[in-house]
C-alpha cells in the first residue's frame, strides 16, 4: 500500500529524537518519503514558504499560532505529557513511546482529513475508566492495576482507587493515609458532588499517578447501593480533571453489575495454574446472568507470571514497573 504523504516534517527542539524518528522511518523499505528535521520553528516556517507540507510532526513546546497559519496539510503534535487548550483541535501523539506506535499514528493521520476526527484522535477527549479484578484470588492482580496506572500516567491524568473489600495496598507500600475512600463515601452522602469537588484533598501520589487510599473496612462498600456508587464514579469523572480512573475489583462484591456498565474494560487476571484457570472461567460464566452479560464484551484476560517483590514501602512502586508485571502491562497502554 503506497504511503500517502510525500512530505513529512519533524518539527523538535530534541535533534537527536527528529534524527532517529527519520532515521527509523527510512530503514522502512516499503515507506518511500521526504523528510526533513527541523529544531526551530523559524526554519520550519522558511521551508513551508517555498514547500508544500503533507504532514508536520511538531513537539508540543514548539507549537505556536505561526505554525497554525502554516500552509500543511496534516498536523500531529508530539506531547510530552501535556497540551495547550488552543491547539485542542489538532491530533496528539505520545512522544516518549516506541517509534513504530507513532509510525502508526503517522499511517492513520495519512488517511484523515486536515484534523483527526473526534474518533480517531490521538489524546482522546472522552475519559475512561479500567476495571482490573481477578476472580481467582490472584495477589498479583493490585500489582497489576498499579503498573497499569503508572505508565498510562506518563501520557493522561491518572487515578488509582482500590476498591477490594480487604486490601493489602497500605501494607505493601508502607504508606498510610489520614484520609481514605471511606472519607469520600462519608462525604458523598452528606454533601454530593461537593465531596468529589474535595477530592484533591485526600489524594497522593506515587509519581506521575495519583491515589486514593482504600476504605478501612469492607461495611463502607457493602453499605453503598449499586446505584450510589455508580453516581461517585460519574462525579469523578465529570467534576475532576482526570483522564482515566483505574479501579483495583473484588469479583465477587455486589458493585460488579455496576461495573458491568460503568467500565470500559475490565481485565481479568488469572496465573498460569489449575484453580486460578478455573475460578476465572467459572466467573465468566456466571456473566452470563443479568446484566453482567455485559463484561462479556469488555472482558480482557491476562495471564500472569509468578513475581516477588523484593523491597516494600515507596520503593515497590517503581519496582512493579520493571518487573513482567509491569512488562505485561505495558502491552495495553
Amino acid at each position: 500500500m503506497e504511503f500517502g504523504p510525500k512530505v513529512l516534517a519533524i518539527c523538535d527542539w530534541e535533534e537527536g529524537f527528529g534524527v532517529g524518528l527519520m532515521e527509523y522511518i527510512q530503514s522502512k523499505k516499503r515507506i518511500t518519503m521526504d523528510i526533513h528535521v527541523f529544531t526551530e520553528v523559524e526554519t520550519l516556517r522558511r521551508y513551508a514558504e517555498k514547500k508544500h507540507i503533507n504532514l508536520l510532526l511538531i513537539s508540543d513546546r514548539l507549537m505556536s499560532d505561526v505554525v497554525r497559519e502554516l500552509s500543511i496539510e496534516r498536523v500531529l503534535i508530539l506531547s510530552e505529557g501535556f497540551r495547550q487548550e488552543k491547539y485542542d483541535d489538532f491530533a496528539y501523539v505520545y512522544k516518549y513511546q516506541p517509534a513504530d506506535n507513532i509510525l502508526q499514528e503517522i499511517f492513520r493521520a495519512a488517511g484523515a482529513g486536515d484534523h483527526l476526527a473526534e474518533g480517531e484522535r490521538i489524546w482522546k477527549k472522552r475519559k475512561s475508566i479500567l476495571g482490573i479484578c481477578s476472580p481467582a484470588g490472584c495477589g498479583s492482580s493490585m500489582l497489576f492495576a498499579i503498573a497499569m496506572g503508572r505508565n498510562l500516567a506518563r501520557r493522561f491524568r491518572v487515578l488509582y482507587m482500590d476498591l477490594e473489600s480487604i486490601s493489602g495496598f497500605e501494607e505493601l507500600t508502607g504508606i498510610h493515609s489520614e484520609q481514605n475512600f471511606s472519607d469520600l463515601i462519608y462525604m458523598f452522602r452528606r454533601t454530593g458532588a461537593e465531596a468529589v469537588r474535595k477530592l484533591g484533598d485526600m489524594i497522593c501520589s506515587a509519581g506521575d499517578m495519583d491515589y486514593l487510599a482504600p476504605v478501612r473496612s469492607p461495611e463502607d462498600f457493602f453499605n453503598m447501593s449499586q446505584e450510589e456508587i455508580k453516581e461517585l464514579l460519574r462525579l469523578i469523572m465529570e467534576e475532576s480533571d482526570y483522564e482515566i480512573v483505574i479501579l483495583d475489583l473484588d469479583a465477587d462484591m455486589p458493585y460488579m453489575t455496576a461495573m458491568a456498565e460503568l467500565a470500559d474494560k475490565i481485565f481479568l487476571i488469572t496465573e498460569n495454574d489449575s484453580p486460578a484457570r478455573a475460578k476465572t472461567a467459572r466467573f465468566r460464566k456466571l456473566m452470563q446472568r443479568g446484566n453482567l452479560r455485559l463484561l462479556q464484551e469488555k472482558e480482557v484476560i491476562v495471564e500472569l507470571p509468578p513475581v516477588r517483590m523484593q523491597r516494600e514501602g515507596r520503593g515497590i512502586f517503581d519496582e512493579i514497573r520493571r518487573s513482567g508485571i509491569g512488562e505485561a502491562a505495558e502491552k495495553y497502554v
